[in-house]
């Protein structure tokens, strides 16, 4: 009996153990708990955050005097460069359900090149011609009428207006992104329309000399 007294309180403690570590790992709100309700009888509502990476394009070409701006291809050691932060995402499980990028040329190989590094459907990619030019505050509205049922995006763009868009977020902010430098950020809601006030976190700041 002595034995089996013993095992029950075992088990006993090894449930409550659990119910303490599902209940924090959760976060039930407290209003929820109550003297007659346990763990297992609390209705879960796990909350979807929105994910969002940002990504300045890779190292491009000036070689090409009579080229325009919007034409200039990558170089050879922006690739290379591009291929370092590939295998950074990979290692991080990044995997963006949605790409938004630049119509740039530069822009639109790089997100190409990160596509298929990390083996998206680049189906689900919108070039958006808009982002060329578009200042802080008109990259911030893109987000406005984006489809909540994409739960993490990269956006893929340029300076100066992603380094200010990165910095409405960031505290400390950054002096400069780089080409190829990516800030990736987290955001407590369901919806993107609500980024600007969301509570917020830094999932991470990589750029290709780090890595």
């Amino acid at each position: 009996m002595s034995q089996r007294y013993n095992n029950i309180i075992f088990l006993s403690i090894v449930l409550d153990v659990i119910c303490f570590r599902l209940y924090h790992f959760l976060k039930v709100p407290q209003p929820m708990l109550s003297k007659n309700l346990t763990i297992f009888d609390i209705k879960l509502n796990i909350r979807t955050m929105k994910e969002l990476i940002v990504v300045r394009h890779a190292k491009s070409s000036w070689e090409h005097a009579g080229l325009a701006d919007h034409e200039r291809p990558l170089l050879e050691k922006g690739k290379k460069r591009t291929r370092k932060i590939i295998n950074y995402l990979q290692e991080q499980g990044v995997k963006p359900d949605f790409i938004l990028t630049s119509s740039a040329l530069r822009a639109r190989e790089t997100a190409n090149y990160i596509a298929i590094g990390l083996g998206l459907d680049k189906g689900l990619m919108k070039v958006d011609p808009a982002l060329y030019h578009a200042d802080a505050e008109q990259l911030l509205a893109q987000f406005d009428d984006l489809s909540d049922t994409f739960n993490s995006v990269m956006l893929v763009g340029h300076n100066p207006a992603l380094t200010n868009f990165v910095n409405f977020f960031l505290v400390p902010p950054i002096d400069w992104l780089p080409t190829s430098g990516v800030v990736a950020l987290q955001f407590d809601t369901e919806h993107w329309d609500e980024i600007r006030t969301a509570p917020r976190s830094v999932r991470f700041v990589i750029f290709p000399k780090l890595v």
